[in-house]
């Protein structure tokens, strides 16, 4: 919170339950933004309103807007970092919400090669067809020279592939770095 939002500072001991507290946070953040001019605070205030109910997706928007806003990459990608572990089997649909933006935040800001590869592998397992990971990983495959991940990759995006030049591109680039990459002639005849 900045020096100026200390009076509005959380009270020590509150008899608020749960909601009480998320509607108490929701106004704090609201008047931090629109009063007191601070973006900043109020992506502490919601911060804290994330903590208590990340599963409310109006929170997880508000998150989200205001770690943008705020260019508070970090700890947006801590805060869904530690969402995506708690998270069951039956959250599909957050699930591949949190990876996929966890990834393109370690991609594009946080410049977090690895996190961003571990982030997008886990949104295909979770949804083996989402293009956007393909298209991340086949990037980071090639900047940090992973032949043999690209391959496989590439032999993926030419299954998911709805068109058929973008179908080929992949197979014939899975089959070159089968063949002239990894030695592979016979795995090469067979993509072809």
């Amino acid at each position: 919170i900045d020096a100026g939002d200390n009076a509005l500072a959380a009270p020590e001991t509150t008899d608020l339950d749960g909601e009480g507290m998320l509607a108490l946070y929701g106004e704090l953040a609201q008047v931090v933004e629109k009063r007191v001019g601070s973006k900043s605070g109020a992506f502490d205030w919601v911060r804290r309103a994330y903590e208590i109910a990340p599963s409310r997706p109006e929170i997880r928007d508000e998150l989200l807007r205001l770690g943008r806003e705020t260019e508070s990459w970090e700890a947006l990608a801590d805060l869904l970092e530690a969402r995506v572990v708690k998270l069951g089997a039956d959250a599909k649909d957050e699930r591949v919400l949190i990876l996929r933006t966890i990834g393109q935040i370690a991609l594009d800001r946080t410049h977090k090669p690895a996190l961003a590869r571990q982030s997008f592998e886990a949104l295909l397992e979770v949804a083996p067809d989402d293009l956007v990971a393909v298209g991340a990983l086949e990037k980071l495959y090639i900047d940090a020279d992973q032949q043999e991940p690209l391959a496989k990759l590439l032999h993926r995006r030419g299954a998911l592939e709805q068109g058929t030049a973008e179908k080929i591109a992949a197979l014939l680039r899975a089959a070159q770095i089968d063949q002239l990459r990894l030695g592979r002639a016979e795995q090469a005849i067979e993509t072809l």
